[in-house]
């Protein structure tokens, strides 16, 4: 590695300890709105590391030991990932910093190899990398733990490749485009979809304009193949729950609530130094549009049409209204982050081309336009204090007593100083989900396919509300639940059952005739008098233990020809 990239790099490390200094000088805990729910999916994979016990699909320790199954269907590989970073740390303060921390520098990592890919000036890239590491995508998992951060943090890999796909003359690397995909599957479902299909825009055209489509749609062809391989636990794990549950899906948001606000002071909205950035590099490539490289104006037109699909110039609630399945968006503005990074690497682009412009034109009349990375570094330098003021900001219910920043559907039950204490390092990591929850009822199996009408309260009725009648322990990978009862008769449990969950009560195991379920598929059993133990397991299908050999095979290959591709050859 050279001594500018370990430069960068370190450049790159010091602006996310800058962003991230509120919190660590207040010690604070962010509890923002998605914070309780990813927090429920790191625990139960930091408990399963912890005690041996994995269980890939249904939650043994997170979500009060429901056996409900997320991870599976979000992100399992990121899932285990935080699960460990947890499990290293011992306490949600410093996990939360050290994650923020891991966002970050992945931003920096990903965006710094699209900027060298896409060859932008050297003495540009370091600080348009900044730029996008303090971008709304990134923060916004730093204030609120929007997993959308994550996908953010990993997107200019992908966007990497439609660089390639616009600079190159053999435009498809299969091993990176495979890769650009598979991680983006891996980590967030939505960043990843949104990315191949503007890839698979990008591509028609390529196709059409290049000689040698042949050769691109086989490599295309190849790469989609080795993609498969690399995601095969995702399409057979969707493949297991959805093929034979109804699952009720994350709660649809009125569009129109949730789209980027360009004036408003609220947490969507674009910042003054995005909104110039934005409306120069558009405003140049229009105005210069025959002069700019065709890699800009396609990168640069791609990233305007996103912006717009962010604004109330959209019809969304007529569109959400009128084409099914596009709801699953949710919000209009998961389209930010793509368009920052095709604007900023289209920008650096312009630059770039600038400076050559003027490097060549010796006689210039305005030899300051040599110079234009210092407002560039200006911008970079606001951008990390703006950030950082972000996180201040999301320190202050912590630091004032009100602890939880965010309390739409959450429920406390102990006293704010209680609650601040159970997140300190003497307390077990599962004290504070007991006494801090929200409730949410994403991927619960519906057993009439008919959706509660309130699903958010009959989940707090029957998981979490009654979760201290019952105690629970976990032994080789299955959930053990008993409970005391004065006679025989039904027992509702706050344990939901899928098609494939395994019941075994008092050593007896249950057909599902012996079980009833609730609208949310929360089980009832019938108990006898004195104590019970209900046995929870999950049996996937067959084709799931050929699912995890056919993804460690294709890492395996994809490492090694990485490695003979670079290092042998």
């Amino acid at each position: 590695m050279s001594k500018r990239h370990i430069k960068n790099l370190g450049l790159f490390f010091a602006m996310s300890v800058v962003m991230i200094l509120p919190q660590i000088n207040q010690h604070a805990m962010i509890l923002g709105v998605d914070s309780l729910f990813h927090m429920n999916r790191f625990y139960d994979t930091a408990m399963q590391l912890k005690d041996h016990n994995l269980q890939y699909f249904i939650s043994m320790y997170g979500y009060f030991g429901s056996g409900r199954i997320v991870n599976a269907l979000y992100g399992p590989g990121v899932a285990y990932l935080n699960g460990a970073l947890l499990l290293i740390v011992g306490s949600w303060v410093k996990y939360q910093l050290l994650s923020d921390l891991v966002v970050s520098m992945l931003a920096a990592i990903s965006m710094y190899y699209l900027v060298n890919r896409a060859k932008v000036a050297p003495s540009l890239q370091p600080w348009l990398v900044v730029l996008y590491m303090t971008s709304n995508g990134i923060v916004t998992w730093l204030t609120d733990q929007q997993f959308l951060g994550w996908g953010t943090a990993i997107l200019p890999i992908g966007i990497a490749v439609i660089v390639r796909l616009l600079q190159d003359d053999k435009p498809i690397n299969i091993l990176e485009m495979a890769f650009s995909v598979a991680i983006m599957v891996q980590t967030h479902m939505l960043t990843a979809v949104i990315y191949v299909a503007i890839l698979a825009v990008v591509f028609l055209i390529r196709v059409i304009q290049s000689p040698n489509r042949w050769l691109m749609v086989r490599n295309a062809i190849l790469a989609a193949v080795f993609t498969i391989g690399l995601t095969a636990n995702i399409w057979l794990g969707m493949l297991e729950v959805f093929g034979s549950n109804h699952i009720l899906q994350p709660a649809l948001f009125v569009p129109l609530d949730n789209i980027l606000l360009l004036t408003s002071s609220t947490g969507r909205h674009l910042s003054f130094l995005l909104k110039l950035v934005f409306a120069l590099q558009i405003g140049t490539v229009g105005f210069f549009f025959g002069k700019i490289s065709r890699s800009n104006r396609y990168l640069t037109i791609i990233g305007t049409v996103l912006l717009l699909l962010t604004t109330p110039l959209v019809p969304w609630n007529w569109l959400f209204n009128h084409i099914h399945g596009l709801s699953t968006i949710q919000f209009p503005f998961r389209f930010l982050p793509f368009a920052t990074a095709f604007l900023i690497v289209g920008m650096g682009l312009t630059l770039t081309q600038l400076i050559s412009y003027f490097d060549l034109h010796k006689t210039s009349k305005w030899p300051v336009i040599r110079y234009v990375q210092f407002p560039i570094i200006l911008m970079a330098a606001i951008s990390v204090l703006n950030a950082a003021d972000q996180l201040y900001v999301a320190t202050q219910p912590w630091t004032t007593g009100d602890v939880v920043r965010s309390r739409a559907n959450v429920t406390q039950d102990v006293s704010n100083e209680e609650l601040k204490q159970s997140f300190s390092n003497t307390h077990p990591l599962g004290v504070s989900l007991d006494n801090v929850w929200k409730s949410t009822s994403d991927y619960v199996p519906l057993p009439s396919a008919k959706i509660p009408e309130h699903p958010y309260g009959t989940y707090a009725q029957e998981i979490a509300i009654p979760r201290r009648t019952f105690t629970r322990s976990v032994c080789e990978g299955e959930l053990y639940i008993k409970w005391q009862q004065k006679r025989a008769g039904w027992q509702a449990v706050n344990v939901v059952k899928y098609a494939h969950t395994q019941l075994v009560l008092n050593k007896k195991t249950l057909s599902n005739n012996d079980v009833k379920l609730s609208e949310i598929g929360a089980v009832r059993v019938y108990g006898q008098a004195g104590e019970n133990v209900l046995q929870v397991r999950y049996h996937p299908q067959w084709f799931m233990q050929w699912g995890f050999t056919v993804l460690i095979v294709s890492w395996i290959t994809w490492l090694g020809l990485l490695i003979y591709r670079n290092y042998v050859n």
